[in-house]
């Protein structure tokens, strides 16, 4: 009869302290999942920065090339060049 008492309490002891642990392990995962997603949504934040900064990147690209192509038509590549001096006189 002792025994059985004993045998009880233990088993009613490792019953709460298993729900006291499942508790813990939901709480634990819980915030791991919180923080995957917080995670997840910094990812996708540098994803978008990433995108805007190719973009400019190529519109930068674009500009250059455009007055890459303006200044070899202005240094000209044929007989015709453009007069610097002529500039310098007007500023």
């Amino acid at each position: 009869m002792v025994n059985d008492k004993i045998k009880n309490e233990m088993i009613k002891t490792a019953n709460e302290m298993m729900k006291l642990m499942i508790l813990k392990l939901n709480d634990e995962l819980c915030g791991q999942g919180s923080q995957l997603s917080t995670l997840a949504s910094q990812y996708l934040e540098l994803l978008i920065e990433k995108q805007k900064i190719d973009l400019e990147k190529e519109k930068l690209n674009e500009e250059y090339r455009k007055w890459e192509y303006e200044n070899n038509l202005l240094q000209g590549d044929g007989d015709e060049q453009y007069d610097w001096e002529f500039q310098d006189k007007w500023l």
